[in-house]
């Protein structure tokens, strides 16, 4: 499990030199407002998803042979979803420009601001769902193949950023 773990590491690291070395390209400013957008999007998943994932794993290594309770949670986490990204649509660009008013950030920051969080938001969704998959196989002992297929995913996403980025900019970025 540790050589699955270091290659899903290495890989991880990878992508984020990769990404933060492509970004750097960019506008000045366009990665500061990403990060700070995808830190936003990730305090929102710590509080409005984790709480399912942690609480499906304990029932699912109880049982895990329940599809019942992977359809329950999966419909769970939908919903959380749909009310996530009504909510960063209707309000996200008033509450970034409310966090971001009186700053040295000027309206165009803003929105492209509200591009990154919607962008992030619709990410969440595949990743809370990717999560009851992944608790899953690692409740069922698969977490070396999760690694594994990981760390491919990883390498593949670095080079997707480089292509992404360097051929359509900031919307690559995105």
């Amino acid at each position: 499990a540790l050589k699955s773990t270091i290659m899903y590491v290495s890989s991880t690291a990878l992508f984020n030199f990769t990404l933060t070395a492509s970004a750097s390209f960019l506008p000045e400013g366009v990665y500061a407002i990403f990060k700070y957008v995808q830190s936003l999007a990730s305090k929102v998943f710590s509080l409005a998803i984790m709480p399912f994932i942690t609480i499906f794993f304990t029932e699912y290594s109880k049982d895990m042979g329940s599809n019942r309770l992977v359809n329950d949670y999966a419909r769970a986490l939908i919903s959380v979803n749909v009310c996530m990204v009504m909510g960063a649509v209707v309000f996200g660009h008033a509450l970034l420009d409310l966090l971001w008013s009186g700053q040295n950030f000027d309206k165009l920051s803003v929105d492209l601001a509200y591009l990154f969080l919607l962008t992030n938001i619709l990410a969440l969704v595949i990743t809370s769902l990717g999560n009851i998959y992944r608790k899953m196989a690692v409740a069922l002992g698969y977490g070396r193949v999760l690694y594994n297929v990981w760390s491919i995913s990883q390498i593949l996403s670095a080079c997707s950023a480089i292509l992404l980025i360097s051929t359509f900019k900031i919307y690559g970025l995105m």
